[in-house]
């Protein structure tokens, strides 16, 4: 398999173990780390709220998702912003092919479902993934899911900068 470092660098990786093999928590993590994308230049990072830039470029250097909004909180928020203190990053998964996401999507989806539910500390603040999807007939079946990672209480710049060692400590 192929990690892309930077926009025209290519590193040979071994294959990641198969599906059906049982994981340790460094397979995991090397399955969905074989590809990373490190920046997109169709995300226009220059639009979003500064305060959660670096926590959706982290998440967009995994591969099988991209995002597709973001919100970093307001002090005088808007009704259709998020309040001081929250935050807000939300992704979907790349399919594979029509109504099927990749087998990257899925373990990247399964890893950062993993982490947050079970590793990040609470002292840090909340932080989940949850999902959303509106009636699969006004986007077509297979295509109108989402994911949101979503904070309270917890600085996004510190989360990304946990992201990013978690990714260096297992090889990424």
């Amino acid at each position: 398999m192929i990690v892309q470092p930077g926009f025209n660098t290519f590193v040979e990786k071994p294959e990641p173990p198969s599906l059906y093999d049982s994981y340790s928590l460094r397979d995991v993590i090397q399955v969905v780390g074989h590809r990373i994308r490190i920046m997109n230049d169709n995300i226009p990072y220059d639009e979003m709220d500064s305060n959660i830039v670096g926590l959706a470029k982290v998440i967009n250097s995994f591969d099988g998702i991209y995002t597709i909004s973001s919100c970093g909180g307001h002090k005088r928020n808007k009704r259709f912003q998020l309040p001081a203190g929250s935050w807000e990053v939300t992704f979907k998964l790349r399919p594979a092919r029509q109504n099927s996401p990749s087998v990257d999507a899925w373990l990247t989806l399964e890893f950062l479902v993993y982490l947050f539910s079970k590793c990040y500390g609470s002292d840090k603040g909340s932080v989940r993934i949850t999902p959303f999807s509106p009636s699969p007939y006004l986007n077509g079946p297979g295509n109108s899911i989402s994911f949101t990672l979503e904070g309270k209480g917890a600085d996004p710049d510190e989360v990304a900068e946990w992201l990013i060692k978690v990714m260096q400590q297992n090889s990424f």
